[in-house]
């Protein structure tokens, strides 16, 4: 099953509350119309629950959703490459105590960013942040394969 980003961020809105179409819309800041569209597709790939009005999650199918997420970030990286020149990456040979030390760094940042999330109901002002590194060689492996 494969779904798109809009689908992913809508799944999200609606994963810890059941909310009817103005809130959703409200929170992620789509128009109305879009929206329908979108959890008229989820609702035909099970995914979403509607009742009453109100659309929920259907938690049998989140294996589904987990196993989905590889192709989830392929796809926000290449729309963050097209629209955000904050977006950084690099290819570099850092000798081991160097690597090491951008490893810890990363760690840093991880724990930062846990210890300062915070609820947001406004899902649309989230930010979204990327970090860490791959070996090239195991990159390529995995491209091959």
């Amino acid at each position: 099953m494969i779904i798109n980003l809009i689908d992913r961020y809508i799944i999200e809105c609606i994963n810890k509350d059941s909310l009817n179409l103005i809130e959703i819309s409200n929170r992620t800041q789509i128009d109305l119309e879009i929206i329908k569209r979108i959890l008229e597709r989820l609702l035909n790939l099970d995914l979403v629950l509607v009742k009453e009005g109100y659309y929920s999650l259907n938690i049998n199918l989140l294996k589904k959703l987990h196993d989905n997420k590889d192709i989830e970030v392929r796809r926000l990286l290449s729309e963050l490459s097209v629209c955000n020149d904050q977006l950084k990456i690099r290819k570099v040979y850092l000798r081991s105590n160097d690597l090491n030390q951008v490893k810890n760094m990363f760690l840093e940042i991880d724990s930062f960013i846990k210890r300062s999330s915070r609820e947001a109901t406004q899902i649309s002002n989230q930010e979204v942040f990327f970090w860490g590194s791959q070996n090239y060689g195991k990159l390529i492996n995995n491209y091959l394969n």
